[in-house]
């Protein structure tokens, strides 16, 4: 079943940017889209009718959308079936997978420029109990450069066993760590990668 997020839909339409001036020439509640300042309703219909057609054009199964603005929902909706039978609905979750890594980083960037964060620091100060704890930065992570190995195995990871189990944190933690050998020393951070956090961060 292929999959698409929700981010790729959205970035086609490019809503303002949350937190952004609104423009005079396109006051609230309208909103500055590519195609110009629209009301919300015209907006969430752009929207859907681009998810319709990735849906089409790359014969997924099923989408399920949310596009929110500011912290308010323009468009929360579900096309087709996750499995036959079984309609795609809102509340339903997915693995997202190493798209997690662009949009956490983005995060990271932003705690770290407030102040909350050291990127550089251990991440000791916050799970003092995973291996090399002392050594590894939030920046490695951010950069696969931890050493630290992946959980997703299919030899040990029964995933297809019962697709609709929800895994804890430290069941995940504890498959990985269960590999051996890992680098007992993480291999150097690379430098930071600002440039494409930046454009993750924009419209």
């Amino acid at each position: 079943m292929h999959r698409l997020s929700a981010g790729a839909l959205a970035a086609a339409v490019c809503l303002a940017c949350p937190g952004a001036a609104q423009p005079a020439d396109c006051p609230n509640p309208n909103l500055l889209t590519a195609d110009g300042c629209l009301s919300r309703a015209a907006a969430a219909a752009g929207v859907r009718a681009i998810a319709e057609a990735v849906q089409a054009e790359f014969g997924l199964t099923a989408s399920i959308l949310r596009i929110s603005v500011d912290g308010a929902a323009i468009l929360t909706e579900a096309w087709g079936e996750t499995l036959t039978g079984v309609p795609a609905t809102p509340d339903m979750h997915w693995r997202n997978g190493a798209v997690a890594i662009p949009y956490m980083s983005v995060v990271a960037f932003a705690l770290q420029a407030q102040g909350v964060i050291d990127l550089d620091a251990p991440i000791a100060t916050w799970v003092p109990d995973l291996p090399n704890a002392d050594k590894v930065t939030p920046a490695m992570l951010i950069t696969n450069t931890s050493g630290y190995p992946d959980y997703v195995d299919l030899e040990v990871l029964p995933l297809f066993e019962n697709p609709f189990r929800q895994w804890t944190s430290k069941e995940l933690l504890d498959i990985a760590f269960a590999k051996t050998p890992f680098p007992a020393i993480p291999a150097p951070a690379s430098p930071t990668p600002i440039p494409i956090t930046s454009r993750s961060a924009s419209c």
